[in-house]
């Protein structure tokens, strides 16, 4: 199984496109993730799949919008390691000296 990283952009902003961690996580559930850790009520949820990154992303969309009524938000999905070297990328030397190395 994959480990995945979903970015939820434009949630529990300013009292707009309200989604409790505890329905993310049963949506996450519920499209067969396992190991779902949402982060405070960011939007954020790590998981692990089998699924194809796009068919991943595409069913935890419907489902939100589905489980929470939300009509406009984005999503970002893409496994740990295509996060990592983003941020390596947008970092440079810092990345090296940051937490999310070891």
């Amino acid at each position: 199984m994959t480990a995945f990283v979903a970015l939820l952009r434009g949630v529990n902003v300013g009292g707009h496109n309200r989604i409790t961690m505890d329905v993310l996580r049963k949506v996450c559930d519920s499209i067969g993730c396992t190991e779902v850790q949402t982060f405070l009520q960011s939007g954020n949820a790590v998981f692990r799949s089998d699924a194809k990154r796009e068919r991943l992303a595409k069913q935890l969309e419907e489902g939100i919008r589905k489980a929470a009524g939300m009509a406009t938000f984005g999503i970002d999905a893409g496994t740990v390691e295509e996060l990592l070297e983003k941020l390596r990328r947008l970092m440079g030397p810092a990345f090296q000296e940051s937490v999310f190395q070891g």
